[in-house]
């Protein structure tokens, strides 16, 4: 069992440390192929041009390297912002499909940006904790407020679901469902389950919340990667407690 304990909290290390990289990669990309336009990679569900001017995607591409730094996590945090800020106050069917990845990138960063290998050696960064922690409890919050709203509304959540996604399901069905949901989201919002339950909840909370808010794809992967994210960080001091018996 002390086997299995130690390899599943070392997965989380690998995880949270090698994830934000990836997601630096897929922001720097993304801007990259707007700023060249290469023939080989650009397409229009990639073209950020009709929401961030050219100047703006060369000073993001000229700031993305600063993800890898320490102030990662509050960098990422503030270009994400920025991104999601100009495309909802542009026009709303100009939002490219390139949105999503920006900010699912920038969240991922935002949330994990100092577990990456060369930084996870430097004191812990008590800020960037207590960071995650709030954002749990407010991430939480919103996925039980959200679903409070849902069971209130059952019958149309899942006419709403046959409709668009092609999931029937029964109306006691659902409410049995929401009422797991709700249950389990408890659980993490007072620290019971957090890095076991939260990977499991993420998807069918964001079609909740899909469902309840009407929000843009772009802004429902935020709550999503965030989810994810932060199922890969809140093991901290449980994973100290166990690599240290190694």
């Amino acid at each position: 069992m002390l086997y299995l304990q130690q390899s599943y909290y070392r997965g989380i290390n690998l995880w949270a440390g090698w994830l934000p990289i990836l997601a630096t990669a897929v922001f720097v990309f993304t801007i990259g192929i707007n700023i060249s336009k290469d023939a080989v990679f650009f397409s229009e569900n990639l073209n950020l041009r009709g929401v961030i001017t050219p100047a703006e995607l060369l000073l993001l591409f000229v700031v993305s390297p600063l993800f890898l730094t320490r102030a990662g996590n509050l960098i990422a945090a503030a270009v994400g912002c920025y991104c999601v800020e100009r495309a909802v106050l542009g026009s709303p069917g100009a939002v490219p499909n390139a949105m999503t990845l920006i900010a699912g990138s920038t969240t991922t960063v935002a949330i994990l940006g100092d577990k990456m290998p060369w930084l996870s050696s430097i004191r812990a960064n008590q800020s960037a904790h207590r960071l995650r922690e709030v954002l749990i409890l407010i991430l939480s919050f919103v996925a039980i407020t959200s679903i409070c709203a849902a069971l209130l509304n059952v019958g149309n959540l899942t006419l709403w679901l046959s409709r668009h996604y092609h999931i029937h399901m029964t109306r006691p069905v659902a409410v049995f469902s929401l009422a797991a949901f709700l249950f389990a989201w408890v659980s993490v919002a007072i620290g019971m389950t957090r890095h076991f339950v939260l990977p499991a909840l993420a998807a069918p909370t964001v079609f909740i919340l899909a469902f309840i808010s009407n929000l843009a794809p772009y802004l429902l992967v935020v709550p999503f990667a965030a989810a994810l994210a932060l199922s890969l960080a809140v093991a901290d001091r449980r994973l100290v407690f166990a690599l240290r018996k190694t």
